[in-house]
Order: structure tokens, then C-alpha cells, then sequence
């Protein structure tokens, strides 16, 4: 009513808000955006409209290409770091790695933040620019940590052939165990069938049967591996790092390092080629 009565930035805002808030999205990013140039607030609101929208990858993948054509104008008018770096990962997932790095180098230029640095990281693992990747470590490791999980491109040889409880290498004593399930009697059984479903990507089901053994015949290597592989395919990878960190304390092994390094392979998108072999010889 008081848009209606007196034309003012402030009413817009508390209208667009009211909209955001009542989940009339649509509405409310249209009527931000039509009136961006006019209040800075409607337009970092706008902005934080359609990153949550690309943030969602159901929703994402519906933007059409105006949608994005009208959010690239806006963000360029308000050099916004948080919509610059959207659109960085956002084309990282399209695999358009080059475009997303202008849009990641634009996002630090504008506003150091850390998803700004870590997309840059990323994309120079990406790239297999390891000198890049050394000189982004250099410049912003001490003030965001998260860049130590991002790593150097290397060659994928140990990828292609990996399996969960068994190396790259000749199994030893302890991979052979993890296939039979380590623990004995039921619990056999149970990793055997969590195998399965892994192979099979039923991720939430082998998950299920995982904790299942765990209750029945106690925690083993090979099941903590296997859930450590079972929470990345799920996207939890904080849970999945904690996996494999605590087993590697316990018996650091190709498997456990190799998976730490998956963890952060799989979360930020790099070394593509790797996960496209996994997809083939791994059926992730």
C-alpha cells in the first residue's frame, strides 16, 4: 500500500522482502530487478534471489539463458562479489571452465571472500595449472585453510582402477579382509550386500546396511572405507572427510589417503577426466 501511495526504494524493499519471505520468488525477483538501478538494497536482495536459485542444482538447471543474461548485467552494474562468484561455479558445473574463471577473478578483484579464492583454485587445479594453484596458496592460504585441500593436478592412473577396500596396487593382507568384511559371520554377509548396492548406486541403501553391520559386529577398516565412499556419492562431505581422517590415524593406507584427496576431488569439481573414469570403471 505505501508502493502504492508514495514511490519510494524503502517500500519496495519491504515489499520485495515480504514477497522473499512468503516464498513468492518469482514475483519478488522480478520486482527487484526492475527496480535494481534505483536502491542498492533491491539489488544485492535480486542478487541473493537468483544465487539461491542457482545454488539449487534441480533449480539451476531450469535458468533460462535471459535469466542468466539479466543476472550477469546486474552483477557486473554492482560489481557483486557474491554474484560473480555464483556464476563461477555455476559454470563450473557446465563444465565451461575458462568463463567461470573470468567470473571467479572478477568476484576476488571486487571483494576478497573465500569462495571468491577457492573458485580460483580451483579452476587452476582444473586447468592443470599448478604453478597458479601454488601462487593462489601463497597469496590467501594463511588467511582461508581451505585451500590446503585443494590440490595439484596429477596424473589419474590409481583412479581409473580404484575400488573401496582395495588399492591401486596389489591388494595386501588388509584390502583382501575389507572384501570379505573383517568382522566375521553376519557381518560378512552385510558387507557383502552393502557392496553390492554401492556397485549398484543404491548410495542411501548401502548406508543403511553399513550402519546395520556396525550395530551387529562393531566398526572394521573395510566398512568404514566403504561409508567413507558411500557419504561422498551422497554429498556429505564433511562426514565422509571425518571417515577417512579418523581412519587414517588409526592405519594410514593408499585407500584412506587416496580418499581423503577423493573428498576434495569430489566436492569441488576438479580434475574432471577423473571423475569421468570413475564413472565407467567405478559406476559413481
Amino acid at each position: 500500500l505505501a508502493s502504492d501511495i508514495e514511490p519510494n526504494p524503502k517500500h519496495l524493499e519491504g515489499y520485495v522482502l515480504s514477497l522473499r519471505n512468503l516464498d513468492e520468488l518469482d514475483t519478488a525477483e522480478d520486482l527487484a530487478y526492475r527496480e535494481y538501478e534505483d536502491s542498492p538494497e533491491l539489488a544485492k536482495i535480486y542478487v541473493e534471489l537468483v544465487a539461491d536459485r542457482m545454488n539449487d542444482p534441480a533449480v539451476a538447471a531450469d535458468l533460462s539463458v535471459a535469466d542468466l543474461g539479466r543476472f550477469q548485467t546486474v552483477v557486473e552494474d554492482t560489481r557483486s562479489a557474491l554474484g560473480a562468484q555464483t556464476l563461477g561455479w555455476h559454470l563450473l558445473e557446465d563444465d565451461k571452465i575458462d568463463e567461470a574463471g573470468t567470473w571467479f577473478e572478477k568476484s576476488v578483484d571486487w571483494d576478497v571472500t573465500e569462495e571468491g579464492v577457492l573458485g580460483l583454485a580451483v579452476v587452476a587445479s582444473r586447468t592443470k595449472n599448478n604453478a597458479g594453484l601454488k601462487q593462489i596458496k601463497a597469496r590467501y592460504g594463511d588467511e582461508f585453510a581451505t585451500l590446503a585441500e585443494i590440490e595439484e593436478y596429477a596424473p589419474p592412473a590409481r583412479v581409473v582402477s580404484y575400488r573401496p577396500g582395495r588399492s591401486a596396487a596389489s591388494p595386501s593382507r588388509g584390502t583382501r579382509r575389507a572384501r570379505s568384511g573383517g568382522g566375521g559371520g553376519g557381518g560378512d554377509k552385510l558387507m557383502r550386500q552393502a557392496n553390492q548396492q554401492f556397485q549398484a548406486g543404491d548410495y542411501n541403501g548401502a548406508l543403511a546396511t553399513l550402519n546395520k553391520r556396525e550395530a551387529r559386529s562393531g566398526k572394521s577398516y573395510g566398512a568404514e572405507v566403504l561409508k567413507g565412499w558411500v557419504n561422498i556419492k551422497l554429498r556429505r562431505w564433511d562426514e565422509a572427510d571425518r571417515i577417512f581422517r579418523n581412519q587414517d590415524k588409526k592405519r594410514s593406507t593408499r585407500d584412506t589417503r587416496f580418499g581423503i584427496g577423493a573428498v576434495a576431488n569430489s566436492k569441488y569439481g576438479m580434475w574432471p577426466e577423473n571423475q569421468n573414469n570413475c564413472k565407467v570403471r567405478f559406476k559413481c
